[in-house]
């Protein structure tokens, strides 16, 4: 079995998907070969699927949510109800299942497994010295 997990600043992460996967491998004699894929790495080895059918896509893989709707139009995910029996019953933020879905077919296609809120802080005195412009 192969997962890809996106490389990022979490180093908490790793330490979890590891530790999840030698617990997991443990209990059920399962073998997984986990790798760490940048965004572009994981793109081109998505599309070279379609290339080199026969080099196998992984079993697990996390994208970003932004990509669920593209995945699925290309018929590389399946819906997670197949998985879970009632998806409707997971305690997730109404704005996170947007991503979740598929189009208009209100079906899960992802789960999130975090989420973060980037933001700029800036200090608007120094900034305007820097970009020569008038920031209100």
């Amino acid at each position: 079995m192969k997962m890809w997990i996106l490389n990022d600043y979490n180093h908490l992460k790793y330490s979890f998907f590891k530790d999840l996967i030698n617990d997991y491998s443990k209990e059920k004699g399962v073998n997984i070969e986990l790798d760490i894929k940048s965004r572009e790495t994981l793109w081109n080895d998505i599309f070279a699927f379609f290339e080199h059918p026969d080099e196998k896509l992984a079993d697990i893989i996390e994208i970003p949510h932004q990509w669920t709707s593209l995945v699925t139009k290309l018929g590389l995910s399946l819906p997670i109800d197949l998985i879970f029996e009632d998806c409707e019953t997971l305690k997730i933020f109404d704005f996170l299942k947007k991503g979740m879905v598929f189009e208009s077919t209100q079906r899960f296609f992802s789960i999130p497994i975090y989420f973060e809120i980037p933001a700029l802080y800036y200090r608007k005195d120094m900034l305007s010295k820097v970009i020569r412009c008038e920031i209100s």
